[in-house]
């Protein structure tokens, strides 16, 4: 009676133990593929494609995030072209391992877009121009002026983080450009200082100012922003529009505070 064959069979180990079952072959000439193939990938410093993913999940992970993908791609140590790439939709297959770690991700800015603007309206009080945000944080003046205007999106922008961080060191430091026509503005339209403001529920939608009275005048209010916008640059025809009145209107309450030079760019549109 013959011996009986108790090694496992469809394995490589078998192979090399000299077994030349078809199953065991298989599985030698399997494996000499596979060796091939990441030999010559990593020859050529390409991606097997068989350990690429679908990049969906980590494209919709990126464009929740807050902070700037500077900022991510240093701290998950993939390249921030590569971020941008794959957040553009450029790119409809990634290497899990860049998958894993985009998903592996937490934001630790947890500012919402309130927040964000309540944050700028209070530096407005404390004197802070938009013009001295903007250069401070790194974005348009434009953008900050959209924010603390109201002009909010389903996400803060991508600068959030340094917005955030920028309050905060003004606010411990308690000082500002102290600029008089900037504050005055900011406690005519009503805005809560700092102080006004709990760091834990300042992003709280829901949340309110503490000590703050609505005073201020309708029409000198509505003055102060054409100014303001005036001096951001912003055309006379787009200010109208945006205010929602005709240009004749505000050349009309420009005059009537003695802004005549400024009312004549209305009335010529």
């Amino acid at each position: 009676m013959g011996k009986v064959d108790s090694r496992p069979h469809g394995y490589v180990n078998t192979y090399t133990r000299g077994c030349r079952c078809r199953p065991c072959t298989d599985a030698a000439a399997a494996a000499v593929r596979d060796r091939v193939r990441r030999k010559y990938y990593q020859q050529w410093g390409t991606p097997d494609p068989r350990e690429l993913v679908d990049a969906t999940p980590a494209r919709n992970h990126l464009a929740s995030l807050i902070s700037p993908m500077t900022h991510v791609a240093a701290t998950i140590g993939i390249p921030h072209a590569t971020l941008y790439t794959v957040r553009a939709g450029r790119t409809r297959l990634i290497t899990r391992r860049n998958s894993d770690a985009i998903l592996g991700y937490r934001d630790p800015c947890t500012v919402t877009p309130i927040g964000l603007a309540r944050r700028l309206r209070a530096l407005a009080r404390l004197g802070y121009r938009a013009a001295d945000i903007a250069a401070a944080v790194g974005c348009s003046r434009a953008s900050i002026d959209q924010l603390r205007a109201g002009y909010l999106g389903r996400k803060p922008p991508s600068h959030a983080a340094d917005v955030v961080a920028f309050y905060e060191s003004v606010t411990r430091l308690s000082t500002g450009p102290q600029s008089t026509r900037v504050r005055n503005y900011a406690e005519r339209q009503g805005w809560a200082p700092p102080a006004a403001w709990d760091d834990d529920t300042i992003d709280d939608p829901t949340a309110t100012p503490h000590g703050i009275r609505h005073t201020q005048s309708r029409t000198r209010a509505g003055i102060d922003e054409v100014l303001d916008l005036l001096d951001a640059g912003t055309s006379p025809l787009n200010i109208a529009e945006r205010l929602g009145v005709r240009p004749a209107s505000i050349a009309r309450r420009l005059r009537r505070h003695g802004h005549h030079h400024l009312a004549h760019r209305f009335e010529t549109i």
